[in-house]
């Protein structure tokens, strides 16, 4: 059986933030950075943060604070699934408003490929977390993380001493013209 998703976890806002947050969207998203860029930054932070290889702080001041609140008290710290540096495979933005975007990060966890679900403010000037959506890290034993890691530089053949090719392969000599 599939795992089911837990519910989203949502920022709570007073009446006048939500207020001063919907005037100020529009004036601040112009000069933001993309938002495709920033779902996909803060879904690797997040699963990075439940595998042990990132602190929380770091994926704390992408949160709103209600939102950080109720999401650390969910977090696992440390022994979910491996996370590469290339795990990240497709990110999906929808803005239907100026400054709040729903975004979709796919990323593969372990041998497992998730999605991480948020919905982002440009209210303060940055792209925040305001809800978040994701199935947490299951039990490490669970889940096994890959042999050896998957972002090691590694050339699709080696030549050997031997195997070397040969000079015709090499740049051209330079061609000296008649004095």
């Amino acid at each position: 059986m599939l795992p089911t998703s837990p519910p989203p976890i949502r920022a709570h806002f007073v009446h006048r933030e939500a207020n001063e947050c919907d005037a100020a969207r529009p004036l601040r998203r112009p000069a933001m950075a993309s938002p495709v860029l920033m779902a996909g930054r803060i879904a690797v932070a997040l699963l990075e943060v439940e595998a042990g290889y990132r602190p929380g702080h770091q994926l704390e001041r992408h949160c709103h604070p209600t939102l950080w609140q109720r999401l650390a008290s969910r977090l696992r710290f440390g022994g979910g699934p491996a996370i590469t540096c290339r795990s990240l495979r497709h990110v999906l933005v929808r803005e239907h408003v100026p400054g709040l975007v729903d975004a979709v990060a796919v990323l593969e966890r372990g041998r497992r490929v998730e999605a991480v679900a948020m919905r982002l403010d440009a209210a303060v000037g940055r792209w925040e977390v305001i809800e978040l959506q994701y199935l947490p890290a299951a039990d490490p034993a669970a889940a096994p993380a890959p042999s050896e890691p998957d972002c090691e530089w590694r050339p699709a053949a080696v030549l050997t001493h031997s195997a070397r090719p040969s000079a015709s392969l090499r740049w051209p000599a330079r061609r000296r013209l008649p004095a």
